[in-house]
């Protein structure tokens, strides 16, 4: 199938510089909002890294489903099937669906799987007063394995 050659001109030359410079803002942004999640503001970037980069290979998203995974499995108490889908997501569109689809429906799917969650990993690192729904941090049936703690005496 027809695939594109690397975008050239003033675009390329401006969007990597642009990724980088965002993220001083973002991250002042997300500290004057009193947010201290750094792990989930991490993946917001990291995410929009993927969104706005012109050109797209299938490593590129790799840092932003490290991140993921760690702010899941540290942040809430079910297994990171967030992360989970994502990888699928990925390994789906850039790594199947090279053969199967035109480069013209890869992106449009592309865009259909980031613009929602760039806006809702957004959401979650600027919104006000907003929180991971407590859906999202449900420990789903997984029991722990350290022994109940015993009460602390106080005589």
């Amino acid at each position: 199938m027809g695939y594109r050659s690397p975008p050239g001109g003033l675009l390329s030359s401006i969007v990597h510089p642009l990724i980088i410079g965002l993220s001083v803002p973002a991250t002042l942004l997300a500290a004057r909002r009193g947010r201290r999640d750094a792990l989930l503001l991490l993946t917001f970037l990291l995410a929009l890294r993927c969104a706005l980069d012109t050109w797209n290979v299938v490593y590129y998203e790799l840092p932003f489903l490290l991140a993921l995974l760690a702010w899941e499995s540290l942040s809430c108490r079910r297994p990171p099937v967030l992360s989970l889908a994502a990888s699928v997501a990925v390994w789906l569109l850039l790594v199947e669906a090279p053969g199967r689809l035109t480069p013209d429906q890869m992106a449009l799917i592309f865009a259909a799987l980031a613009l929602p969650s760039l806006l809702a990993l957004g959401l979650a690192v600027y919104g006000r007063g907003l929180t991971i729904p407590a859906v999202l941090r449900r420990d789903f049936g997984r029991r722990s394995s350290a022994p109940a703690a015993a009460p602390i005496s106080t005589v």
